[in-house]
């Protein structure tokens, strides 16, 4: 199984400030990333023993007033419909309310 979406949304917050709220929100672990394509951005794997499972949270390069959730799942397991299902659930209830994220609109990915 193999799932890629990415959003677009607001938050009165800044990357660094999304990071230090997601750190303390405590249910994944959060890792600060820069790149030179992107800048400052954060990023988690949220399941462990997926294949690869990476959730980033960047500005986005395409409108710097808006951010970027981009979120790869990759697994063969016998699990891998519930972790997926378990992760996005995860997403839109904890990790995006705790950072006040608004207008959230689907978005091709920046991966």
């Amino acid at each position: 199984m193999k799932e890629l979406f990415a959003y677009k949304f607001r938050s009165p917050l800044t990357i660094e400030k999304i990071h230090a709220k997601l750190v303390a929100l405590g249910t994944w672990s959060w890792h600060e990333r820069d790149s030179d394509r992107w800048g400052f951005y954060t990023s988690a794997s949220p399941v462990p023993d997926a294949d690869r499972a990476q959730v980033k949270i960047l500005v986005d390069p395409d409108t710097q007033d808006w951010f970027a959730l981009n979120v790869l799942f990759q697994s063969a397991r016998p699990a891998a419909t519930s972790q997926f299902a378990e992760l996005r659930s995860h997403l839109f209830t904890r990790i995006l309310p705790a950072i006040s994220a608004s207008q959230l609109t689907e978005a091709g990915d920046h991966e």
